[in-house]
């Protein structure tokens, strides 16, 4: 009976540590997926909007395709190059802090993130809302709604 509990607790532990294991890899894999993501959409709203604003020819469209795509893949680079900056700039000020001021310093920094998750939602329904109506027929669209102002001041 003693072996067949610990059996059992041996495979729950294991069985843990895989779902553990596999939910941080899933969780990484999709920020990978999301980063990739938004620099494609990216340069597809850039070449949507050159093209309707400029009233390209076919051969320009195809001439100014690559180099919109190229730079949508820089600013991809770039965005992941500035926040392993950043993150190592917080890990560094947080070693020269005090107790209390690594607390200080850790609610501003949850509440910046916090903010920006909330502008970008709201970024997001804008460019929803410029999409809908640029392919529903009928009347202009409203206005975009303006970003909430100081969402989190806590």
């Amino acid at each position: 009976m003693k072996r067949t509990g610990t059996a059992i607790l041996i495979f729950v532990g294991i069985f843990l540590a895989g779902a553990v294991s596999g939910g941080f890899i899933g969780v990484r894999m999709s920020e990978n997926w999301a980063h990739r993501h938004a620099a494609e959409l990216f340069a597809q709203q850039q070449f949507k909007r050159l093209g309707d604003q400029l009233s390209l020819t076919p051969e320009q469209r195809q001439r100014i395709r690559p180099i919109v795509t190229k730079a949508g893949k820089d600013v991809q680079e770039h965005r992941r190059e500035i926040s392993s900056i950043a993150e190592k700039m917080e890990a560094d000020v947080r070693q020269e802090l005090t107790e209390a001021q690594r607390e200080k310093f850790d609610r501003v920094r949850s509440r910046m993130r916090d903010n920006e998750r909330i502008f970008q939602r709201w970024v997001h329904e804008q460019r929803a809302r410029r999409l809908e109506s640029q392919t529903a027929p009928g009347p202009e669209a409203p206005s975009p709604v303006p970003p909430p102002e100081k969402p989190l001041d806590k």
